[in-house]
C-alpha cells in the first residue's frame, strides 16, 4: 500500500489507538507471515495485513467463546489511521489524537538500501494513422526452430460454423459446461507468443494475459493495467511468455512503458478497454507474435473464433525439487483455450460463447486465416464476461472489437514508443 510521504519524513509505525477492526482466518500460517496481504482470491482485492497467529482467539463481533484463528487488519482501519496521522482527517474536520506513532528516518540504524526499479512511464498517447491502405499487419513465427504444436492442429478451426454448431456450442460454456482444454506445449507456435501478466502495485497484484503483436510490443486489456478501482499504473509488471506453471521457457521481462486508450483511461468506456505494455527486451524476435487485422461485423459472423489465457481460478500443486514438499498454489499459471463461433458484433464489441474467466483479461480474440499471415489473426481484445453482456444479446462474453481506428491507434503506440520495426 502506498502513501505519499509528508514532512518529516516518517518511515516505520506502529498502531497505538483506537483498536482497529479484525479479521480471523483458517488460512495456515508460520512466523515471518506478519504482515503479508490477506486477499480475496476471485479479484485479488486486498482485505487486511496479516498480524499474528492464536490457539485461544475471542471470537469476534461480541461472540463467546475462543478458537484457534490467525488474525489480520481490516485495510480500511489501516488507511482510516494513516489519514488520521498525516492530516487528512483533521483538514476534514474530525477530532481525535494521532493514531500512529511514527519514527524518522534519521532514527533508523544505518543500513544498505535497494535500489528501486526504474518507473514505468506512460508512452505517448499518439492517435496519428500509420496505416492508409488495407489494415492487416502479418504476424511472424519466430524462430521457427522451436517447433509448432501439436495440439494446435486439433483445436484451432476456421472457417464458419453452422447452424447446427452454434446452437450446440451456445448453449455450453461458463455459461454453462467449461470447455476449455489446458495448452501443455506453450514453448510451442503460437501459444508461446501469449503471456502471463503480474501488475504490482505495492502490495496488491493483480493477473492478466496479453499477447504479442510485434518484437516488443504486447497488447491486454486497459483494465489489467489500468483499473477503474486505482485509476493508477503499476509500480511493476512482470511479463511471462509461455507461462507453464513454474516453468518460464523463454525468462520473464519487466515494461519500459505502458499506452493506454484515451478513452479508457478518462471515461473507462468499455469498447476502448485496450492497452499496450512495451517490453524491456524484443522477445518477439524468438517467440514470433500475432497478425492483426479488421474485418467487418458481416465477415466476422459465424467465424470460428478462439480465446487462449490465463485463468486465475486455475490452479497448479507445485512441489519443492529437492523435498519434494508442497508449495504455495499458483493461479493464473496455466494456459487454457477454448473456440466458439462469434454470436455477433455490436457497437464496436464482439460478443462469443468462448469459455473465459477472471486472468483472461487481456487475451487475444483471433481467427485462423492462413492466406493472411503464417500466425493467428487477432480481431480483439477479450475483456468481459456475460455479466456485461445486453439481455438482447444473449448469454456471452465480449471483447473489444479491433475497428480501424483501433488498428490505427495501435500502429501509432508502437511507432511513438520506439517500437522495433516488423
Amino acid at each position: 500500500m502506498a502513501t505519499e510521504e509528508s514532512a518529516g519524513d516518517f518511515d516505520q509505525t506502529a498502531h497505538v489507538q483506537p483498536e482497529p477492526v479484525h479479521l480471523h482466518y483458517k488460512t495456515p500460517t508460520l512466523g515471518g507471515s506478519s504482515g503479508s496481504p490477506v486477499f480475496d482470491f476471485n479479484d485479488f482485492q486486498l482485505l487486511a495485513v496479516h498480524h499474528r497467529g492464536m490457539l485461544e482467539a475471542s471470537r469476534l463481533n461480541a461472540r463467546g467463546g475462543r478458537y484457534a484463528a490467525n488474525q489480520g487488519i481490516w485495510i480500511e482501519s489501516i488507511r482510516a489511521a494513516i489519514s488520521e496521522t498525516f492530516g487528512e482527517a483533521s483538514e476534514a474536520g474530525m477530532t481525535g489524537g494521532r493514531r500512529w506513532r511514527s519514527t524518522p528516518l534519521s532514527a533508523l540504524a544505518a543500513g544498505e538500501s535497494t535500489p528501486s526499479a526504474p518507473p514505468i512511464v506512460a508512452a505517448p498517447l499518439s492517435g496519428a494513422p500509420v496505416h492508409s491502405g488495407p489494415r492487416v499487419t502479418p504476424g511472424s513465427l519466430g524462430d521457427a526452430s522451436l517447433g509448432r504444436s501439436v495440439a494446435a492442429e486439433q483445436l484451432l478451426k476456421s472457417g464458419r460454423a453452422s447452424a447446427e454448431e452454434i446452437a450446440n456450442i451456445s448453449n455450453e460454456s461458463i455459461i454453462g459446461i467449461d470447455g476449455r482444454t489446458r495448452i501443455l506445449d506453450t514453448s510451442m507456435s503460437p501459444w508461446r507468443m501469449l503471456c502471463a501478466i503480474r501488475c504490482h502495485w505495492g502490495t496488491r497484484l493483480a493477473v492478466g494475459t496479453g499477447f504479442l503483436i510485434g518484437p516488443d510490443m504486447l497488447v491486454t486489456a486497459g483494465h489489467v493495467v489500468f483499473p477503474k478501482s486505482i485509476q493508477s499504473l503499476p509500480d511493476r509488471i512482470e511479463i511471462i511468455p509461455a507461462l507453464n506453471v513454474t516453468d518460464r521457457p523463454f525468462g520473464a521481462f519487466g515494461a519500459r512503458s505502458v499506452s493506454v486508450h484515451p478513452r479508457w483511461q478518462t471515461g473507462f468506456e468499455i469498447t476502448c478497454d485496450v492497452a499496450a505494455i512495451h517490453l524491456e527486451q524484443a522477445v518477439g524476435e524468438k517467440v514470433g507474435w500475432y497478425g492483426l487485422a479488421v474485418r467487418t461485423p458481416d465477415d466476422l459472423s459465424s467465424r470460428w473464433s478462439h480465446v487462449t489465457g490465463y485463468p486465475g481460478e486455475k490452479l497448479d500443486q507445485p512441489r519443492d525439487p529437492s523435498s519434494g514438499a508442497p508449495l504455495p498454489p499458483l493461479p493464473a499459471s496455466q494456459m487454457w483455450h477454448h473456440a466458439s463461433p462469434i454470436l455477433g458484433v455490436k457497437n464496436g464489441r464482439i460478443f462469443y460463447a468462448t469459455d473465459t474467466t477472471p486472468g483472461q483479461s487481456g487475451a487475444p480474440i483471433y481467427v485462423i486465416e492462413p492466406d493472411a499471415s503464417p500466425t493467428p489473426v487477432v480481431i480483439g481484445v477479450h475483456a468481459y464476461g456475460k455479466a456485461s453482456t445486453p439481455v438482447a444479446v444473449g448469454e456471452a462474453n465480449s471483447g473489444a472489437l479491433i475497428d480501424a481506428d483501433l488498428f490505427d491507434l495501435l500502429q501509432s503506440w508502437k511507432a511513438a514508443a520506439g517500437g522495433r520495426s516488423e
